[in-house]
């Protein structure tokens, strides 16, 4: 390392896998995206100095706030779809914290691995009841982790129980972050989390709750308490400029997801031909894949419409925003959400929306940027999506998609953040399992 003055700072790694500052020296390359030359400018007492950490500065100033996301959802060079709105997260919580993730690999085997994934520094930890030495191994990581942070933050309603299993008396604030729909309607996953649904419970661990969406908040407030539960929405960042639609015809449609039952791919297919049946040309383009493609693409074939259906298969998060730009209307036929990314994507990129009144989406769709539909059948998404390309013809799409990009911004929800923070730091430090008994314990979750 080059030494430079008495005034700069060496940002390196401790023991257990934080930064640690001492005078004159640069910024260790270990803290930065690889194949980068060393930031200055990323070094966390630089960036504390220029007040881009926020909550620390309240308790001192000192250091920046560490912050560990634990998550069993995160997205992967070979899994690059894998949760994509809890990278965004952690990007945003790297705005105003020191943040690192753990990611842990159910089923997964090998060694832990460390890597910087857009940015953001990740360890890979396996965890499989076959091999219990190695289980044993990742848990004795997350209680490092756990000890040397000043928040834990957990994503997924799965790494809940890595945490308890890790650290059950662990004192460190604890914020949990929940997006899974599974939470609130059991009944749509499958009849057997249906039955195990009272897990549930271990939602009152965590000091603080939040949500991406006022629907999932109101489930969460029946395990712990309305003041402990937040709305803080999903990341929505738009690298692409706002454009115009195109012309129709052809009616140019857009869905965005997983080829799966929940989706409802093949309500989208007896749609466009509906659609077709009403003398509309209009043409579907499906971005993702699933287990029903097939059955998907069988069912455009007998209704005839194959040729107005395409199936992109995966694409790269970073990629989808292209799609909506080549659409006029974007149609989720849904049959429940909990904040529907790609729905505020695409208003994101100037496009209205047309779904069903199925989720907490309608914290953000309205009359002024979209279609709620009240029923789940092809004529009723066809009639909102005649409904949508009317009403819409003649809207700039910069005034669908301003109100948007600045709600959803990464700063937006970094600051949310900064607030929970802040108050899960104020709460009385109770050891977690305790809190399980101690936190709603005379309510009885539905």
């Amino acid at each position: 390392m080059t030494k430079l003055s008495n005034h700069t700072t060496r940002c390196s790694r401790d023991r257990s896998g934080w930064t640690t500052l001492a005078p004159g020296w640069r910024p260790a390359p270990s803290i930065v995206e690889r194949g980068r030359a060393p930031d200055r400018r990323r070094c966390p007492a630089a960036r504390l100095r220029r007040g881009e950490y926020m909550g620390r500065e309240a308790r001192g100033g000192r250091t920046p706030r560490r912050v560990v996301v634990l998550t069993t959802w995160f997205p992967s060079d070979d899994r690059p779809t894998q949760a994509p709105f809890n990278l965004r997260h952690a990007e945003a919580i790297g705005d105003v914290a020191e943040v690192r993730v753990l990611h842990v690999r159910f089923g997964a085997t090998g060694r832990a691995a460390d890597e910087v994934y857009h940015g953001v520094r990740v360890r890979r930890l396996p965890l499989s009841a076959r091999h219990p030495l190695t289980a044993l191994a990742t848990l004795a990581a997350v209680r490092r982790a756990v000890r040397s942070s000043d928040v834990v933050h957990t994503m997924a309603f799965s790494s809940i129980g890595v945490l308890l299993a890790a650290a059950p008396f662990g004192r460190t604030p604890w914020v949990h972050t929940e997006h899974w729909s599974g939470v609130a309607h059991p009944e749509y996953v499958s009849p057997r989390w249906r039955r195990l649904a009272w897990l549930r419970g271990v939602l009152r661990a965590p000091a603080r709750l939040t949500a991406v969406s006022r629907q999932l908040a109101d489930v969460l407030v029946r395990f712990s308490s309305a003041e402990r539960v937040s709305v803080v929405p999903c990341v929505v960042e738009n690298p692409e400029p706002v454009s115009a639609p195109p012309a129709s015809p052809p009616l140019e449609l857009v869905s965005v997801g997983g080829i799966v039952e929940g989706k409802q791919p093949l309500v989208a297919v007896r749609t466009l031909r509906w659609l077709a049946d009403q003398g509309v040309d209009a043409r579907l383009t499906w971005v993702g894949d699933g287990p029903m493609r097939a059955e998907m693409e069988r069912e455009a074939g007998d209704l005839q419409v194959a040729d107005r259906v395409r199936i992109t298969g995966f694409v790269d998060p970073d990629d989808v925003f292209g799609y909506y730009a080549r659409a006029r209307v974007f149609f989720g036929p849904t049959r429940s959400e909990t904040f529907f990314a790609a729905a505020a994507e695409a208003l994101s990129a100037g496009r209205p929306v047309v779904a069903a009144d199925v989720g907490g989406f309608t914290d953000y769709v309205s009359e002024a940027n979209g279609v709620i539909v009240d029923e789940l059948s092809p004529a009723s998404f066809g009639s909102g999506i005649l409904l949508a390309a009317e009403r819409f013809e003649d809207v700039p799409p910069e005034r669908i998609a301003t109100p948007i990009r600045s709600r959803f911004s990464r700063s937006a929800i970094a600051g949310s953040f900064d607030a929970v923070y802040r108050a899960a730091e104020a709460d009385p430090a109770a050891p977690y399992a305790f809190r399980l008994l101690a936190v709603g314990r005379s309510r009885r979750p539905a």
